[in-house]
């Protein structure tokens, strides 16, 4: 095999603070790359830094040799240079294990029929979340999740809710407000393959979940 080098490259993915690693093999830069987003996540009382870990590929003529091993290899080394404490990424079959990698959260799925959700009781008024409902819903995310472990801390640059496909671009959330105008929860959604998906909800009680619930059904 020709030289093989590894770059590292600040960099920015969507809100968050990066870094890309990418593994060059003769004229080819991106022969395999990841990147390292820089976070914070609540375990118990403490706060931990972490890397989360995205988009991990090879191009297609380079598979089958070894090189996303060897970027995350590299990303482990770069993590503890950063000073995080992990690294965490959403795994697959037969790969990450083999890398030193193990299963610690799980993936939880909630299903509800459109019918019942729209029987919910909508006593307060949601309308779609805008840029200046950002710190609102900031401080409520982080008030609601203190005591959950593995729920990422989000800095006061936070402004919107990320895909999920890319986690980069902006989604689509809603609001449900008081009397006041007062935020009092939030919901994050899209459409994907003729499904309706929320990626996350949250709120102060039975009423904001129920208006919550009533808005996304309809």
């Amino acid at each position: 095999m020709s030289e093989v080098v590894i770059d590292k490259t600040r960099d920015q993915w969507g809100q968050w603070p990066a870094w890309k690693l990418a593994l060059r093999v003769g004229d080819d830069e991106d022969a395999s790359r990841l990147w390292v987003l820089e976070k914070k996540m609540r375990i118990g009382e403490c706060i931990v830094r972490f890397g989360g870990i995205a988009a991990v590929g090879t191009r297609r003529e380079h598979r089958l040799k070894g090189l996303a091993s060897r970027v995350i290899f590299a990303s482990n080394g770069h993590m503890a240079e950063r000073g995080c404490d992990m690294g965490v990424l959403f795994g697959i079959g037969d790969f990450y294990h083999r890398l030193g990698y193990g299963v610690v959260f799980p993936v939880s799925r909630l299903v509800v029929e459109t019918k019942a959700l729209l029987c919910a009781a909508g006593q307060l008024k949601a309308r779609a979340m805008k840029r200046a409902d950002a710190a609102a819903v900031r401080r409520l995310y982080n008030r609601l999740n203190r005591d959950r472990n593995a729920s990422v801390v989000r800095p006061g640059s936070w402004s919107y809710f990320e895909l999920l496909q890319d986690f980069e671009k902006p989604g689509r959330a809603i609001v449900v407000e008081d009397a006041l105008g007062r935020v009092q929860g939030y919901a994050s959604w899209q459409v994907r393959d003729e499904q309706f998906l929320v990626a996350e909800i949250g709120g102060t009680g039975s009423a904001a979940f129920a208006s919550l619930g009533r808005a996304l059904g309809q």
